[in-house]
């Protein structure tokens, strides 16, 4: 197993290390003496010492330091919220992801665990404090990633952030997409659903956005803080009703959702309708960027790759099974194959213990391939962390079972109890990364080297 790991593992540090955020900062902004440019519009902004930059997500630290670096000495001030420990983490693995010293931009951590907190709150709010304050004059550069709307949580009217929190965790439990879970979000936020935007106005604005959606929907990315929303309070309280959460969700949730389904609350107060004259929304990440760092590095390593067009979503078991099939249909191929995957899955969560849904699927993989031997699997964010875990993801192949048996873990009793953390970790299958610095979903990498292709 010790190759095809040390192989995957190479393969998904290079999906990784394509989506580094300075990477992707340098291919979408250009600076020539005092203008600035996007790369692939052209469109020119004259730089006056006028510069404010605001950031949330996992990935912009390192893309506060690339703005940095290319605008220091236009920058007058800016917030960013990043992760608890990213600081420190970056420090040791990603040094060049800090800004300077003299970076005029705070960086203030929070969503500890990867939850909306106070910390993360009182942080959004200096956000739209400083967002608001933004002049005709001035150049707003809004740097967005995933994990954003765990960093950016201000909720609206009279809902608290323990009631955003109660709502984020009971719409989860109960198998939530990303796409839902941002829908409710945006319509009990006063910053999401291009109300950030809104609050800029009329200051030109540029946003660059990493993406850690699936199809890459702006609206959705981080729950749309300077998107116009196209969804409606209808369409929130259809999910909850959907994920049957009426009785589970804060009263003042509710009450919000309701009134505005019935034409109490105005959706957005986003100035959108010119919005071609001062908003600029790029997106400069995506999960098929990391792919292709993957897929040039499997190649390298003389993989014949199958990359699948079709995004991993839905249940993370269900994607194991779907995933293990493509490496079973590989066996009676010769040479090295590499299968690769990127998207997103989900968990139902029903148990109380420890994981996310690349170590699920990793579990659920392995409990599948014990007839395919000189196969390995790796599911892994990209950002380093799987669910409220230390662990970017795990490795499954043919001898998991065997070695569960051994050390005497039911896997079937693990998965029941969502704690695929602890099953993995007996078994010395996590995949420990660390924070990485960037978030664009997750990546599946299955390789196929059957003993009798050698």
């Amino acid at each position: 197993m010790s190759l095809l790991r040390d192989d995957a593992t190479a393969i998904f540090t290079a999906a990784v290390s394509a989506v580094a955020p300075d990477r992707l900062v340098a291919r979408a902004l250009r600076r020539a003496g005092d203008t600035l440019s996007l790369v692939e519009s052209g469109e020119v902004f004259p730089l006056r010492h006028n510069v404010k930059v605001f950031g949330f997500g996992k990935a912009v630290t390192g893309m506060v330091a690339a703005v940095d670096a290319l605008l220091h000495e236009h920058i007058v001030g800016g917030v960013a919220s990043i992760p608890v420990g990213m600081v420190e983490m970056l420090t040791k693995n990603h040094p060049r992801f800090l800004p300077a010293p003299a970076c005029k931009v705070r960086l203030c951590e929070g969503a500890d665990g990867n939850m909306p907190d106070s910390a993360a709150s009182h942080t959004a709010a200096e956000i739209l404090a400083g967002v608001k304050a933004a002049t005709v004059d001035d150049l707003v550069i809004i740097l967005v990633s995933g994990g954003g709307s765990a960093l950016l949580p201000l909720p609206a009217d009279t809902i608290t952030l323990a009631d955003k929190h109660t709502t984020t965790v009971e719409l989860a439990k109960r198998g939530a997409t990303i796409d839902e879970l941002n829908c409710v979000r945006k319509h009990i936020s006063a910053v999401k659903g291009g109300k950030l935007a809104a609050a800029a106005y009329p200051a030109t604005v540029i946003a660059l956005i990493l993406s850690d959606v699936v199809g890459d929907p702006l609206e959705t990315i981080a729950s749309g803080p300077t998107v116009a929303d196209t969804t409606s309070f209808s369409d929130a309280f259809a999910v909850v009703t959907r994920l049957e959460a009426v009785d589970a969700l804060p009263p003042s949730v509710l009450t919000r959702l309701r009134l505005g389904a019935s034409g109490g609350v105005v959706a957005t107060h986003a100035p959108f309708a010119s919005a071609d004259t001062w908003l600029h929304n790029k997106l400069v990440g995506t999960n098929r960027i990391a792919l292709s760092g993957a897929e040039a590095a499997a190649v390298s390593l003389g993989y014949t790759v199958h990359r699948q067009d079709v995004p991993l979503e839905g249940n993370a078991r269900d994607a194991a099974r779907h995933f293990v099939a493509l490496l079973r249909d590989l066996r009676d191929k010769p040479g090295k194959h590499c299968v690769l995957a990127g998207g997103e899955t989900t968990c139902v969560v029903r148990g109380t213990g420890k994981g996310g849904r690349n170590q699920e699927l990793a579990l659920q993989a392995g409990m599948l391939m014990a007839d395919l031997p000189g196969t390995l699997l790796l599911s892994g964010g990209t950002d380093g962390q799987d669910g409220p875990t230390d662990a970017a993801g795990g490795f499954a192949d043919a001898t998991l079972l065997a070695q569960c048996e051994a050390a005497g873990v039911d896997p079937d009793a693990y998965l029941a109890d969502n704690d695929s953390y602890h099953a993995l970790g007996k078994l010395d299958r996590l995949l420990k990364t660390g924070l990485t610095g960037t978030n664009v979903m997750d990546v599946v990498v299955g390789l196929v080297n059957f003993p009798h292709h050698r």
